[in-house]
């Protein structure tokens, strides 16, 4: 239990920077989590469905990247619409990221980087477990 106690301290003194966008917030959170507190084995699964992929492909951060530069230009054509960005290029819109992200998936290899196109800003309410840190 105290090596959980000192694994959670030592993440939260890590400086980290907080993602824009909290679909990726919360992405990096849980992989930070799984990365870092395993969850117990599943006797019901084979062994190598056990394991998570705890990479995350560095061009997923350049699509966000394209996708934060360009969100001025892309509001005058897609205001309030999901938008997939693959290679810094709008590939495909939809008002529903589900349908959205069904197509893309389909028609490409991931990563692919899908965001609103909204002037407003997303807030991420995060609920952080009580630790005796």
């Amino acid at each position: 239990m105290n090596s959980d106690k000192s694994r959670i301290k030592d993440l939260l003194d890590k400086r980290l920077s907080i993602p824009s966008s909290p679909p990726q917030l919360i992405f990096i959170v849980n992989q930070t989590f799984i990365n870092n507190f395993p969850a117990p084995k599943n006797p019901y699964l084979k062994e190598e469905s056990q394991s998570i992929s705890s990479e995350i492909d560095p061009t997923f951060f350049e699509e966000e990247r394209a996708f934060l530069q360009m969100k001025d230009l892309l509001y005058e054509e897609y205001p309030e619409k999901y938008v997939a960005i693959k290679d810094g290029k709008v590939i495909d819109s939809d008002e529903d990221n589900s349908g959205l992200a069904e197509r893309v998936y389909k028609g490409f290899k991931p990563p692919i980087f899908i965001d609103k196109v909204t002037r407003e800003e997303e807030v991420a309410y995060l609920v952080s477990p009580k630790t005796d840190v």
